[in-house]
């Protein structure tokens, strides 16, 4: 990268970044969070968006149309 930047994300951060590049869509990320680390769905869902939103602004993902 060009930055020069490091990232670091914790182990659900790194769980959502594999989701990603699998191809899942923000819901069925959200569902597998879910069922993964037993959270509620708006907790999974508000976490989500924060989180897909911040990779979104700092250039890492490019939000969906």
């Amino acid at each position: 990268m060009g930055t020069n930047q490091i990232y670091d994300l914790n182990r659900t951060g790194y769980r959502v970044w594999q989701l990603l590049q699998e191809g899942s869509d923000a819901d069925a990320i959200s569902d597998r969070l879910r069922e993964e680390f037993d959270v509620d769905q708006s907790v999974a869902t508000n976490e989500l968006d924060a989180l897909l939103r911040h990779l979104s602004a700092e250039g890492l993902i490019e939000a969906e149309q």
